[in-house]
């Protein structure tokens, strides 16, 4: 099932942010590049600039980038020399789910368009009134700008309450100075000039209580932008040290970029390779990584995991190739994310497995093709188009938390399990099973949209229009009628099924029809492996909710990789 885009309201912990850099190059006191660390080790990187434009408005811009999940891709303030703002411009990607918001501020508004995945978001207007800073999600540039503002002020005794706009709401800032003091920068120490700034967050829908956001600013004596760090986390932000290393973001594995048509559009991946071996020298084994659905980057990262990559680095361990890509239309891929249907999916993995077998450091004969969750759905489908286009069919396929069955029944049945926990009445559950069918009617021609609103409440409404674009979109249309056991016939590699047992997004009972429907149609080499204790991203779990992946350790569980190894080792043997 597709994965939902999460929209945060802004004021996310500023320690969410970091990025991707092996290393830095000499970086004076003065930098506008700062070392994001968390726990006394590197986590990331930002930048920040500033300049004046023909205006004579005050621009702040800055980019940065955390391992294998968050990227603020844009960030762009402009004030008035005052400190008024006139415009926000803001681009995030987490998981390859862009998040993008532009804002006016005039007539004493804020005046929002929000767009997710290429789906617009209705964001309602703020009034702003006197002093008000822009302070969205994860945005060092702001803070810079907020910097700039208080060098003017005594560290020592300045205290304020002000207003911040974290779109789309106004909340109240309370600023303490906290004097000078001396904080670790890397391995040596900076005297600094500091500020407790406190976001208080107001209660939103579903919540108990709201909820204050704390961080301690740092300044240069001369009241230049130092950092700033969180302590309630552990983190920290400091100029850039030219020996700094940023865990997570250098390959373990060499890693080659990739781009190959697909189509009349351009994907880009990452082949990582396993480290030279004397002892198996020549072209390599290799697999393409086929992404669940939504629009995903090429690690596949979702709630903070990057699933794809740290497959990747497990099997380049076990001395396997592998092609990681970017869907079309995210990161660094061409084309459109909105336009794509399953069949489209499909050609671009194909795409990839040619790519892949064309390369000089992989064995064409040896290219197999492992999908996750949609991709696995996808998988025979992508064994049959490439056997087609090349005349010889894939080496091997894994399936991981893949099903046989129809998408309209998969979304039924993630509908039927989210009424049972929900705690929904029984008139309650009749009414949304009937609104989801009515959906489907909207979908197959068999009743309009009026017909869909004219059945939900108030708050099913609001929903729905949000959602709407989704609806009819040419992939959910594509999803629904979609079954991979029509593919399976004329599938004869070998095959590996896995499937999480507390997988609640597809449950176990798909895995096991999976590997009945491939015996069924003849496929004599299926391998059926139930992971225990795992959850859809093949973590290990508690309760296997989709709610509990961001609390998970960011990890593979033990065995999952080496078993999908041992199965190469055997496609290997059977050759």
């Amino acid at each position: 099932m597709r994965r939902p885009v999460a929209f945060f309201l802004g004021l996310t912990a500023l320690a969410a942010l970091g990025a991707p850099a092996a290393s830095a190059s000499t970086a004076p006191a003065d930098s506008l590049r700062y070392l994001l660390e968390k726990n006394g080790r590197g986590a990331g990187w930002f930048s920040v600039s500033r300049r004046l434009d023909a205006s004579g408005n005050q621009v702040y811009r800055g980019t940065g980038e955390k391992p294998g999940s968050y990227k603020l891709r844009r960030c762009e303030i402009v004030t008035t020399p005052a400190w008024v703002p006139v415009h926000l411009s803001l681009k995030i990607s987490a998981g390859g789910q862009a998040l993008e918001i532009e804002t006016e501020f005039r007539d004493g508004k804020a005046i929002s368009e929000g767009k997710a995945a290429g789906s617009r978001i209705p964001l309602p207007e703020a009034k702003i009134e006197g002093q008000c800073f822009v302070l969205p999600s994860s945005s060092p540039p702001a803070l810079a700008l907020l910097s700039d503002f208080l060098a003017k002020h005594d560290a020592a005794t300045y205290k304020a309450h002000l207003k911040a706009f974290a779109p789309p709401l106004v909340v109240d800032l309370e600023v303490t100075g906290l004097g000078t003091r001396t904080v670790p920068a890397g391995g040596t120490s900076a005297q600094v000039r500091a500020f407790e700034l406190k976001l208080h967050v107001p209660r939103q829908r579903g919540q108990q209580t709201g909820r204050t956001i704390s961080l301690i600013l740092h300044q240069y004596p001369d009241g230049r932008f130092h950092g700033f760090e969180t302590p309630d986390d552990q983190t920290r932000a400091y100029p850039l040290p030219a020996d700094a290393t940023i865990d997570g973001i250098a390959a373990v594995f060499p890693e080659k970029a990739l781009k190959f048509a697909s189509g009349a559009d351009s994907l880009a991946g990452s082949l990582m390779l396993p480290a030279p071996d004397p002892a198996r020298p020549g072209p390599r084994g290799a697999l393409v990584f086929v992404s669940g659905s939504g629009p995903s980057d090429r690690d596949e990262t979702v709630a903070g995991f990057a699933v794809f990559r740290a497959l990747a680095e497990k099997l380049a361990a076990a001395g396997y190739a592998s092609l990681r890509y970017d869907d079309r239309g995210v990161e660094d891929s061409g084309g459109d994310y909105g336009q794509v249907t399953m069949d489209i999916l499909a050609r671009d993995a194909v795409a990839a497995a040619l790519a892949l077998r064309a390369r000089p450091e992989i064995d064409p004969a040896r290219v197999g093709v492992l999908g996750h969750s949609e991709g696995a759905i996808l998988a025979a489908q992508i064994a049959a188009l490439l056997a087609q286009q090349s005349g010889q069919p894939p080496w091997c396929v894994v399936m991981m938390a893949g099903s046989p069955h129809a998408g309209r029944d998969i979304i039924l049945q993630q509908q039927e399990h989210g009424l049972q926990v929900g705690g929904f009445s029984p008139e309650q559950v009749e009414h949304k099973r009937a609104l989801q069918r009515q959906v489907f009617a909207c979908v197959d021609g068999r009743a309009d949209w009026a017909s869909v609103l004219a059945m939900a409440d108030t708050t099913e409404t609001q929903a729905l229009e949000m959602q709407r674009d989704f609806i009819e979109s040419p992939w959910f249309k594509s999803f629904l009628d979609y079954a991979a056991a029509g593919w399976l016939k004329p599938l004869k590699a070998p095959l590996l099924v896995l499937h999480g047992e507390l997988d609640t997004q597809l449950p176990p009972a798909h895995g096991a029809a999976l590997r009945d429907s491939l015996k069924a149609a003849g496929n004599e080499r299926v391998s059926y492996v139930p992971a225990r204790g795992v959850n859809h991203l093949f973590q290990v779990a508690k309760t296997g909710e989709a709610d509990e992946y961001a609390e998970l350790k960011p990890e593979l569980a033990p065995g999952v990789a080496e078993r999908i190894a041992a199965f190469l080792g055997m496609c290997e043997r059977l050759k």
